[in-house]
């Protein structure tokens, strides 16, 4: 296999296992994910760059070539995102302080997001739309400081109501749940990331969104490449 095809591919398979960790957005993986797309452009950039191919490159595989590299770029950028993310939430879990916290309550919210047209999503293997985003919102009672604290805390959103559902029927009234609070601010208190598998602006979450942009990044690639290495051919150079 050519080394180009195998980073794209060990990049792939990198960014798939990322974007499976939907508990807590495993910075360490999602780190060995963004290495694993810096060697795959660096290795396909350099393959295109390879003096006897280029000058047999033609106008066609240079649009499919910058098309990937752009895709590519925005792969990297999610990527960052993602990192970002689960550093901040890993933050949260090191320097905040625990707290072991009961539940009063709980409710699933519904939002309506049909006026920025319908989400494509798969359920049980089948393409379907949606026109709602969902999330839970929690009443929390626990002990800080000597005292009894309540806080209602948001966990929101995504397109996917057995996501939301699943996430309620696991923090009903009475259940416990690990909170942080900030050491010098009291109010602000925060999930740690534990509901990262229904919030929006969690590590998994930018790592998932990433996975499109380095599908269609790679098989553009792939495509500019297989047409210079068969000109190539063509000409003798290899």
């Amino acid at each position: 296999m050519n080394t180009d095809r195998c980073s794209s591919v060990v990049s792939f398979i990198l960014l798939v296992v990322a974007s499976a960790d939907c508990s807590q957005g495993n910075l360490v993986v999602i780190i060995l994910g963004l290495i694993a797309a810096v060697l795959a452009i660096g290795m396909l950039y350099w393959a295109f760059t390879s003096p006897r191919y280029r000058e047999v490159e033609g106008k066609v595989d240079g649009c499919f070539a910058i098309a990937g590299y752009v895709f590519m770029l925005f792969t990297l950028i999610m990527i960052v995102v993602a990192i970002w993310r689960a550093a901040d939430q890993a933050w949260v879990r090191r320097t905040w302080v625990p707290v072991e916290a009961e539940v009063i309550s709980s409710e699933l919210v519904s939002s309506d997001i049909s006026w920025d047209g319908s989400a494509l999503i798969i359920i049980d293997g089948k393409l379907q739309t949606t026109g709602f985003a969902y999330g839970v919102e929690s009443r929390y009672r626990y002990a800080f400081a000597g005292r009894q604290r309540e806080a209602t805390l948001l966990s929101c959103c995504t397109v996917y109501e057995n996501r939301a559902r699943e996430w309620l029927a696991a923090h009903g009234p009475s259940s416990r749940q690990r909170l942080y609070v900030h050491p010098t601010d009291e109010a602000r208190v925060s999930l740690g990331g534990a509901d990262a598998s229904i919030a929006y602006a969690s590590a998994p979450r930018a790592v998932r969104e990433a996975l499109p942009f380095v599908v269609v990044g790679t098989a553009c690639l792939l495509i500019a490449r297989s047409m210079v290495l068969k000109r190539a051919r063509s000409a003798g150079l290899r």
